[in-house]
């Protein structure tokens, strides 16, 4: 009985509610139909408004959406293998071409490894390790040995372990369960 009391308060609460905004809108209406002046359309006086040439000079990297990218390498090795570099902006460089949709070349991450030596940081050089292999997503099996082959000379020069090496593949108290091997 009281759900019933409910939901018929409600019915016709909405229904009051429905009325008085039809009521509204035939006033409006009325009221529109029957105004004796015209409105003022206004035109524009501006012709076209070219998108792209405004874009071009308000956002510098559209203009040269098309460039040739082959001399970026040489700029983020250059910026790595500079003897100053601090490791605020080896994880700056890293972590904007973490940001990017591709694999940094195994030139980039010999450059930073280095880097983290010249800074004594052995945890940035493991971390730059993990988001290597992390970038390499599905084809891990495939991207990630190679830029090993090709880090492997620094890697034991600077006295560096691969994360298999060291067991960061996998999580920290890994153990193999076999829930249903009775």
């Amino acid at each position: 009985f009281l759900a019933k009391n409910c939901v018929n308060t409600i019915v016709i609460a909405f229904s009051e509610m429905f009325a008085r905004s039809l009521l509204n809108l035939n006033r409006s209406v009325t009221a529109i139909t029957k105004n004796p002046h015209p409105t003022a359309v206004v035109v524009s006086s501006r012709p076209y408004f070219n998108w792209v040439s405004w874009l071009n000079e308000k956002v510098p990297f559209l203009k040269n959406w098309n460039q040739d990218y082959s001399g970026e390498d040489k700029k983020y090795i250059d910026q790595l293998n500079d003897p100053e570099i601090t490791g605020w902006d080896v994880r700056r460089i890293m972590a904007y071409l973490y940001t990017q949709d591709l694999v940094p070349e195994p030139a980039i991450l010999d450059a930073a490894l280095r880097a983290c030596r010249r800074n004594n940081d052995f945890a940035l050089a493991i971390r730059i390790l993990e988001a290597a292999r992390f970038k390499s997503g599905i084809a891990v099996n495939e991207i990630y040995p190679y830029l090993i082959q090709e880090l492997k000379p620094t890697l034991d020069e600077l006295g560096l372990c691969t994360i298999e090496e060291m067991g960061y593949d996998k999580p920290v108290y890994w153990v193999e369960t076999n829930y249903f091997d009775d």
